[in-house]
């Protein structure tokens, strides 16, 4: 998910997106991206060698650099404020999205590279992350991003800001209890569990009832279709 996250981030959420991610504890230290780093050239050594890991970082590099040039918040932002002036916002996600053939071609190389660094079983369940980053970026740009500038619109992040303490409770649980207490390993890959996906349902009830607070409802609408579209793709009907 981190791929669709930093895509949507900065495509849709570049409108306020620090007081997003503030909105959601536990998210790695410098530190532990140190660490992360360590653990990751240990799994591709292990799993793929020597040449794994080199692979895995120079097409982390391509990827982040290509990002960096294209996809810089602050001029989006600036894009966005002013087409939000003539009601025109969809004009700079279309921008954006229409650029997902030459970020997939960078994304991809990544993606083959870690998956170099994986076991055989794990390899499955990568994949099915992949196809579920990309199916959500279709899901985004459907109509040229129609969905982000109306949620940017109708006062999204104001919702979200104006909520942020409820926001908090609905993740602290969840995210204690998921966030690992060490970054010096990277645990397996594994199918999605019931229990995960209950938590999942237990999440989105939490956060758009939450949003629903607020003065403007649009915004709720939008993020639960959102986890309804994701609790489709992640495989947990039949468990």
């Amino acid at each position: 998910m981190q791929k669709l996250f930093v895509y949507f981030l900065l495509v849709g959420l570049a409108y306020g997106a620090s007081n997003f991610i503030q909105t959601f504890p536990g998210l790695p230290t410098m530190d532990d991206v140190t660490n992360l780093q360590g653990a990751a050239k240990d799994k591709c050594i292990q799993n793929g060698g020597e040449n794994a890991f080199k692979a895995v970082k120079k097409h982390a590099v391509d990827l982040q650099s290509y990002v960096v040039q294209n996809f810089e918040p602050a001029a989006i932002q600036q894009e966005i404020e002013e087409k939000r002036k003539t009601g025109s916002m969809d004009e700079v996600f279309k921008k954006y999205c229409d650029m997902r053939p030459e970020f997939f071609t960078y994304s991809h190389k990544l993606n083959d590279a870690i998956e170099s660094c994986l076991t055989d079983s794990e390899k499955p369940v990568f994949k099915l992350g992949v196809n579920i980053s990309e199916s959500l970026m279709d899901f985004i740009c459907e109509k040229d991003g129609d969905r982000v500038a109306m949620f940017i619109a109708e006062k999204g992040f104001e919702c979200i800001t104006s909520q942020q303490e409820n926001l908090q409770k609905c993740t602290s649980d969840i995210i204690t209890k998921n966030t690992p207490t060490s970054f010096n390993a990277i645990p397996a890959l594994t199918q999605v569990t019931k229990e995960q996906c209950n938590e999942y349902q237990t999440f989105q009830k939490c956060v758009v009832t939450t949003l629903e607070g607020c003065a403007e409802k649009t915004p709720a609408n939008i993020v639960e279709a959102f986890f309804k579209f994701v609790y489709k793709l992640i495989q947990c009907k039949g468990l």
